[in-house]
């Protein structure tokens, strides 16, 4: 025992003492462990222990295979221990680790395969983007779910050796090994361009496949390929049964869009703009479409009734550019472009317009205007003086990117185009923020925010328009710039009103005009999920402008010598505001087995306030500070006026959609809109539609089509409103009038306009029938649809008979039809390891037709455009909107048995022949019938698209056919009269005794502008709209490149050429809402051409640069 004891106590003392060492060592250990900061998005396991290895002296061992080489790993800790930043990690992915002096030692953690756990994931698209509704299955279980509105999931695995099916349309299915993981990301690989693409249908996303209204979306690629400064113009014939003109060829000009048609006569015809969730934001001139992420179309009720009162003429939704998860970027695009006009009109020159205006005094047996013709040459090219080779160019800045929280989009871009006439132009600088926070699991909060500031020189200078005395069309070629004491030249052309006139190069170098624009857009939203699928968000918004417009016309210039005038100023400024807040609530289930139902309801409220200043006055002391000094000019000139005005809408929305097997598909919506604009017991009403679609291709007796991969039948029928007219029509207005009392000036009020407190709403039903098919592995897809619609209780200006003491007021009278087809095929022609060839075509047709006019009975309309004192166009029942009214010309009289054997006794050899419509002997007013009809046939789009290797051609055709064009310059330059105005080159084939065959008439008819077949011409026109060539660098083979990940360059030609019979500048027109009447100007007066301002051919070169 004492042995036992003697050796005992020793060891307890060196056992007590080794346990005290080895404690000390561990707590040492511990104490020394590192806190480390460290910042990684989207990289390996492997690349995470590298940088942990890297910022200490720890290293790490494993067993080959249990690491993978996905690039999931993304963390961002700041001065943590370094056994939390690795637990963080390694605990989602199934490994254990532990330290060993300065190893570290990672193993798999112990986990039984029955061992029952919940596994969480996202999955997107190729772009980061999330997709909705994938179906998420546990292989060999019944345990199943489906993606939410941001791609996540979370689903029970009894089983970690199981893997995981994930299937959603228009994508290759997914087969994904859980091994150890408790979150995993899936990325599906698109199997279908058609299906898979995500639209934006007003107040949320569907999948393409699960639509069953008629929708169009329009991608950036699309956009961004023709240089320009409007978002509208970039859209000319990219969409199916969207009809696009444009007013002007002038910079920031503004176009006229149809979408199926136009539905009013008084009310507004433009289709509804919905920017990032604004309703109606904006000027698009202010938008920079470099900026904008894809347009989506809407075109049936079922798309446009969401949007009630304002959707009849259909819904453009611009989405812009957001972050995405992942790498920062920044983009630089920038181009510099030359302009000149595309084609130029022949003018007779200085001799040929001499010897015409001599054989015109011969005519009527005067004495020749000019002595000796030959004496000129070709005389003073007014075209020439003031067209030129004008410059644009574009500079933009964009940055993005974000993490799985957070993610930022900002632009700044500076855009400037001269005009291809002197000294007109636009310049707009931009800049843009988008911004997306996810705030814990559920919420989710973003800012847009967008400010614009753009200065217009609109231009002064009439080519050849309404102010035709001084156009540079009008203008004889034997009158020179000048005078020989230097001043300007400035005798009328007309030799038969005796007025001093401005040149045009007067009109250039001496008026002054300018129109600033500064815009803020900033909208701000939050969404919540409560619960899973119930989904809350709020948004507002507000859109505030200030424009401001100012002129000047100098003493210097000849009318104003003449008349006496010493300066003429003016100054118009407007200011305006729109507030919108909006609240949804969406709801999505899968209620039984492949049984979806998603629920959306929601209340908006928008508001808008306008202010308006104007300011004049003319005789300033001098012209050195242009309109600066309006407290310069002559007292009793100075004019002041100023407006207000208000509107508000209030709405209550819901749409549910409900889909069966993924085959069977049902929509049912409607809006509850109320309108300050109209009547006070007509401001409510309610716009329903519903629509329904069958995929029979996922129907089994359809699989034994091996080459069909979808097909999808679908119908709509809905209703939606306009109430879109000039404000307070239900209220009698009156105007100011200034009249004379006891002497005294004084100033009182008269009536002005009676008011109708019962206008309500128009009302568009339509009916729609569509087609959607897809081959061959999606290389061919295919849309079809008809559709039927009819305007009713049309808001018309109506006139009032003269006893009423009224001129004209609002009423709901008249019905408008619309019949239309429309087809767009996509395909993928070829495809190689280094060629492809992918072709878009869409076209289509709209018949429209005036149904009822007048509350009683039909009443006749007829407008002018404001030259001469004839109508040229007509509302009459059966006819189309804008058909053109005149006089059917059926030739020249070459002969005197003609005239005898006509209705025109008192006729001329060589004068124009107009048929007896009436057949009662004689020409009258009552022989005026439809002359012509300014609605194509049929218009659409063809693109094709070549790549080769690293070089890609676009090539995009757009055309119309079927429809007609009044000549407005006929009326003035092919009028064979050269007392007047110059004429075109063409009419010297006119007609005499010595050339009894021509195709013009005799010198001076004396129609006084008497709209016949005569001005009509076929519109029809193919143009080459734009080619574009680029060259992508290979950066990524440049092996000291780290920081370019995209270099590629291209070349733009746009406006190539036309193929088309017209002679005028361009067939793509509409200038007869220059000179309007009343409000219908835009809506009836359609397809008019005076030689407005001519389109430009543009060739433009351009680099993108992605860091």
């Amino acid at each position: 025992m004492k042995y036992f004891k003697s050796i005992w106590k020793p060891a307890l003392l060196r056992t007590a003492l080794l346990l005290f060492i080895l404690n000390g060592s561990i707590l040492n250990v511990i104490a020394q462990e590192p806190k480390l900061s460290i910042n990684l998005n989207k990289v390996t396991i492997k690349q995470f222990f590298n940088e942990i290895q890297r910022k200490t002296d720890y290293t790490f061992s494993y067993r080959e295979g249990i690491l993978n080489n996905n690039k999931d790993v993304s963390i961002s800790v700041h001065n943590k221990n370094l056994s939390e930043i690795l637990k963080s990690v390694l605990d989602s992915k199934g490994l254990s680790f532990s330290i060993q002096a300065k190893s570290i030692v990672i193993t798999q953690q112990l986990q039984t395969s029955t061992q029952s756990f919940t596994l969480k994931g996202k999955v997107t698209n190729s772009e980061g983007e999330p997709l909705i509704g994938v179906t998420v299955l546990a292989k060999n279980s019944k345990n199943g779910t489906a993606t939410d509105f941001d791609g996540n999931f979370s689903i029970r695995i009894n089983d970690k050796n199981t893997s995981l099916q994930f299937t959603y349309v228009g994508y290759k299915q997914e087969n994904v090994q859980i091994k150890n993981h408790k979150f995993i990301t899936v990325i599906m690989e698109e199997d279908s361009h058609m299906l898979n693409e995500v639209v934006a249908v007003g107040y949320g996303v569907m999948r393409k496949s699960d639509l069953t209204g008629s929708v169009v979306r329009v991608g950036s690629k699309d956009i961004s390929n023709i240089p320009t400064v409007r978002l509208d113009q970039a859209l000319t014939g990219k969409a199916s049964g969207v009809h696009i003109t444009n007013t002007s060829g002038e910079p920031g000009a503004g176009t006229n869009i149809l979408i199926r048609g136009g539905n009013s006569i008084s009310a507004s015809n433009e289709p509804l703009y919905v920017i990032d969730g604004f309703i109606g934001a904006g000027d698009l001139n202010l938008i920079d479409p470099n900026d904008i992420e894809s347009v989506e179309i809407l075109k049936d009720a079922a798309a446009t009734s969401i949007y009630g009162a304002r959707g009849a003429n259909g819904v453009v939704i611009v989405t812009t550019k957001r972050g995405t998860e992942g790498r920062n970027n920044v983009t630089v695009n920038t181009y510099i472009g030359v302009q000149h006009i595309a084609k130029r009109l022949e003018m007779i020159n200085a001799r040929e317009y001499a010897e015409m205006l001599n054989q015109q005094d011969v005519s009527v047996n005067q004495e020749p205007s000019i002595e000796n013709p030959s004496i000129y040459g070709k005389g003073t090219d007014w075209q020439n003086e003031i067209l030129r080779m004008a410059l644009m160019q574009n500079y933009q800045i964009a940055a993005s990117g974000g993490n799985k929280d957070s993610r930022y989009y900002l632009s700044i871009s500076m855009f400037d185009q001269e005009g291809v006439i002197k000294n007109s132009g636009i310049r707009r600088y931009q800049t843009r923020l988008n911004l997306d926070r996810k705030i814990g699991k559920n919420i989710n909060i973003g800012a847009n925010f967008q400010f614009s500031y753009s200065q217009r020189k609109p231009n002064l200078v009439s080519l050849g328009g309404f102010d035709y005395q001084s156009s540079a069309l009008a203008t004889p070629p034997t009158m020179g710039i000048y005078n020989e004491d230097g001043s300007y030249a400035a005798d009328s052309p007309s030799r038969v009103v005796s007025n001093k006139i401005d040149n045009v190069v007067a009109q250039l170098n001496e008026r002054k005009k300018q129109e600033k624009a500064a815009s803020v857009y900033a909208g701000i939203f939050a969404d919540w999920e409560a619960i899973k699928g119930l989904k809350f968000k709020t948004f507002l918004g507000l859109n505030a402008s200030n424009n401001k417009t100012s002129e000047y016309k100098p003493s210097s210039l000849p009318t104003m010598i003449q008349n006496k005038v010493k300066g003429e100023a003016w100054i118009n400024q407007g200011d305006s505001y729109s507030i919108l807040w909006e609240n949804t609530v969406n709801y999505m289930k899968e209620i039984a087995k492949s049984h979806h139902l998603t629920v959306l309801g929601g209340y908006t409220l928008q508001t808008s306030r306008s202010e308006g200043l104007s300011l004049y006055g003319k005789n300033f002391t001098n012209d050195l500070l242009d309109w600066n000094n309006l407290s310069d000019a002559e007292t009793k000139t100075r004019l002041i006026g100023s407006s207000a005005s208000e509107w508000a809408i209030i709405s209550y929305l819901g749409r549910i959609n409900y889909s069966v097997l993924d085959r069977y598909l049902v929509t049912v919506t409607g809006r509850y809109d109320g309108s300050s604009r109209l009547g006070k017991d007509n401001r409510f009403a309610f716009f329903p539609s519903v629509a329904v679609a069958w995929r029979l291709s996922e129907e089994k007796f359809m699989k034994r089509f091996s080459k069909l991969d979808n097909l999808k039948i679908r119908a709509s029928y809905g209703l939606s409103g306009n109430q879109d007219i000039a404000l307070y029509q239900t209220l009698p207005l009156m105007k100011q009038q200034n009249v004379i009392l006891t002497d005294i000036p004084q100033v009182g009020y008269i009536p002005d306009r009676l008011g109708n407190d019962k206008l309500k709403w128009e009302t568009t039903a339509q009916f729609d029938f569509g087609i959607e098919a897809s081959f061959f592995k999606s290389r061919l897809n295919i849309e079809f649809d008809t559709y039927t619609k009819r305007t009713r209780d049309l808001l018309l200006d109506v006139e009032f008979p003269y006893t009423s003491g009224f001129k004209n007021g609002f009423m709901n009278v008249g019905k408008i039809s619309n019949r239309g087809v429309e087809l767009m095929i996509r395909s993928t022609n070829i495809v190689t390891k280094d060629f492809s060839w992918t072709t878009e075509f869409n076209i289509a047709r709209n018949k429209n037709k005036v149904v009822a006019l007048g509350p009683d009975k039909d009443f006749e309309y007829t407008f002018r455009p404001g030259l001469g004192t004839h109508p040229y166009s007509w509302l009459k029942v059966g006819q189309p909107v804008g058909a053109f009214y005149g006089y059917i010309m059926d030739g020249i009289y070459r002969t005197r048995e003609q005239i005898e054997a006509g209705n025109e006794p008192n006729a001329s050899l060589g004068q124009k022949i107009y048929r007896d419509i009436n057949g009662d002997g004689v020409i009258t007013i009552e022989d005026q019938t439809t002359i012509g009809d300014p609605n194509p046939d049929f218009f659409g789009g063809l693109n094709n698209t070549f790549t080769y290797k690293n070089f890609t051609l676009n090539v995009f055709l757009q055309g119309t056919y079927g429809n007609d064009i009044l000549s407005g310059g006929d009326f003035l330059y092919a009028t064979v009269d050269p007392r007047f105005v110059n004429q075109y080159k063409r009419v010297k084939n006119f007609w005499s005794l010595d050339n009894p065959n021509a195709e013009y008439p005799k010198l001076y008819s004396n129609d006084e502008y008497q709209p016949s077949t005569y001005m009509i011409h076929n519109g029809s026109h193919l143009k080459i709209k734009s080619v574009s060539l680029y060259y992508n660098l290979p950066v990524k083979k440049w092996k000291r490149n780290k920081v370019i990940s995209e270099f590629q360059c291209y070349i733009t030609g746009t406006n190539l050429f036309t193929f088309t019979s017209y002679k005028g500048y361009d067939p793509e027109v509409n200038t007869g809402t220059e000179g309007g009447y009343k409000v219908y100007s835009a809506n009836v007066l359609r397809g008019m051409d005076f030689t407005a301002y001519p389109s430009a051919r543009t060739f433009t070169f351009g680099i993108k640069l992605t860091l």
